[in-house]
């Protein structure tokens, strides 16, 4: 049987960047090409070759240079984490409650910490954990409705949190964010159909790119 393993690809120069410039496009105009892959430009390694593997990976890169990622767990349907801190990957179960983490988004703060959002696929929940290595400190974010799916995460220069996710029930992306030093949630677009991706700055602004 044919198992998913997790990898890890690093590019040495700029010869990719940026990626697939003007992915959607509309009638009328003419798409770019995107650049081709020069698979010699990257350093490939294997980061779990046990875990059997499917839905999101998300990788997050500290102060330090190291990378952190997490993972989804399919065959015991946990969240899992692995960093190559320290100098050599190791992996870690996040969380194993039942069904958890098909859908994740990681990021770390200045001081090291790692922050992951993630979905609850039975509850039906949007969860978060914070910590590093084994050592967690997991809560739910949000549980009314079918929230959770297509999350995602940044940290901002003061080490606040924000995260954007689906509300499948009513069609919605919501904001959360504990900037105030208490988790709020909001909704900041309407009649969308799916995935996401949240942004920032270095002035702390934020961006948000979605399906509409």
């Amino acid at each position: 049987m044919h198992t998913n393993k997790i990898g890890v690809s690093v590019v040495t120069g700029l010869l990719l960047m940026p990626l697939f410039i003007g992915l959607m496009f509309a009638g009328g105009s003419v798409a770019l090409d995107p650049p081709a892959l020069n698979e010699t430009d990257w350093k490939k390694g294997t980061i779990d070759a046990a875990t059997e593997l499917s839905g999101v990976v998300s990788v997050a890169i500290d102060d330090d240079g190291y990378l952190h990622v997490s993972y989804y767990d399919s065959s015991n349907k946990n969240l899992m984490y692995a960093s190559n801190e320290g100098g050599a990957w190791n992996k870690y179960v996040v969380d194993d409650s039942v069904n958890v983490g098909k859908y994740n988004s990681i990021a770390v703060d200045s001081t090291g910490t790692v922050h992951i959002s993630y979905n609850d696929e039975v509850d039906y929940n949007l969860k978060y954990a914070k910590g590093s290595a084994s050592t967690w400190s997991i809560s739910t974010l949000a549980s009314e409705g079918s929230v959770g799916e297509f999350n995602s995460i940044v940290v901002d220069g003061n080490d606040d949190v924000h995260i954007t996710y689906m509300d499948d029930s009513a069609n919605r992306l919501m904001y959360a964010t504990d900037e105030s030093g208490s988790w709020v949630m909001s909704a900041i677009a309407e009649d969308i159909s799916g995935g996401n991706s949240l942004g920032i700055n270095d002035k702390g602004m934020l961006f948000s790119a979605y399906v509409k």
